[in-house]
Formats: C-alpha cells, structure tokens, sequence
C-alpha cells in the first residue's frame, strides 16, 4: 500500500507509480492528481472515498479502471448530504447512459444548482466526520459503554482522594453582626474579642 498525492515529490511520485505497475503496491491511495493522463492496464476496481465533484470528474476517476477493453469495478461511496444537495443525480445519470444498472430513486433526486456546481469546484465534500471502520455497531456501544465506566471511576476516585476540612483549628474565629472579631482559643489565655469601639477586651 502506498499514497500519491501533491505533497510527494515528483521523483516519489515515479518511483511509486514504477514499484504500482511492477505489482510491488497493490493498493494505491491517490487524490484526483492521479485521475487524469495515467494509464494501467491492470487495475481492476477504483474506490471513490471522496465524492466526485463532478461527472467529469467522475469518468475521469473510474477509468483508471477497465482499460484496453478489460472489466472494471467502480464503486462510489455516498452520503446523506451527497443526496441531498444533489451531488448523486449527477453520477447516476452517466452510470445510466453507459448502461449500469440504477435505482430509480436515484434518478429522482434533485438536479444540482449552478451556483452549486460553482461552489464544488473550490470547496470539496469533507469526510472528516465519516470514519471507517470494521467494528460492528454492537461492539461500538460496548466500548463506548466500558469507556464510560472507566470515566466514572476515575472521577470517583479523584473526589474521594480530595483532603477534606478538619474543623479543628485553635485560631477559629468569626465576625459577629456588628462587625467585631470574635476570637476562638478554646478557652487559651489569649481568648478575646474585638468591641465595636476597635479595642482589644482581654478575655
């Protein structure tokens, strides 16, 4: 497995594209830099991660497979949101003219506008909030659950561990009503408070 993107250099770019068609790489991630002017003859299925943000670019993409009169797979994978905002209309469209087998709903889904194909061609579909991954959903809410625990523990514990007041200080004291210090000692020689006239009664 290896990445071809544009933050390789050219000279990694070849020696990638080299070992891919010896059968050294036998899965090659790319970004649409790879879409146009290259030709393998061996690859038999394209995965679209990204959607396509547009036909063209989608023909482009898919026909890096099924060259010289070979078979190829395409398969494109979609969200919500593609649907919605009429990116997949589109694609199912070419997919039917060139005689693929299409849902009808698919066909139903609203045309995009042309402000939006405009706003495709500088901001591309994020996928950053779709993760891959082979766990079922079963096991997502286990983990999910047993991470909860852990938390709950670990909060628990550090409450428990937080040193608590003892209450027991010699020098405890308080301000009564008329704003005089009350001093405590517990019966100490130094006992005595504050008058309101600010001098000291010895107790």
């Amino acid at each position: 497995v290896d990445v071809v993107h544009a933050g390789r250099t050219q000279s990694q770019r070849d020696a990638i594209i080299k070992r891919f068609r010896r059968g050294e790489i036998w899965v090659l991630i790319c970004t649409d830099l790879m879409a146009r002017g290259i030709d393998f003859k061996g690859v038999n299925m394209v995965i679209n991660y990204d959607f396509p943000q547009s036909a063209v670019d989608y023909i482009h993409r898919i026909g890096r497979t099924g060259r010289a009169g070979r078979e190829g797979v395409a398969v494109t994978l979609f969200t919500e949101r593609d649907m919605n905002e009429g990116r997949l209309r589109p694609i199912a469209n070419v997919v039917k003219q060139s005689g693929g087998d299409v849902p009808a709903w698919m066909l139903a889904l609203r045309q995009p506008k042309t402000y939006e194909k405009r706003r495709w061609k500088t901001s591309a579909p994020k996928r950053s909030d779709a993760g891959v991954t082979t766990k079922s959903t079963y096991d997502r809410r286990q983990l999910a659950k047993r991470r909860n625990i852990v938390q709950q523990s670990k909060r628990g514990q550090k409450r428990s561990a937080e040193p608590k007041g003892s209450g027991d200080d010699d020098d405890a004291g308080s301000w009564n009503t008329s704003g005089s210090w009350n001093a405590g000692g517990g019966g100490g020689d130094d006992g005595g408070d504050w008058n309101t006239a600010d001098k000291w009664n010895e107790s």
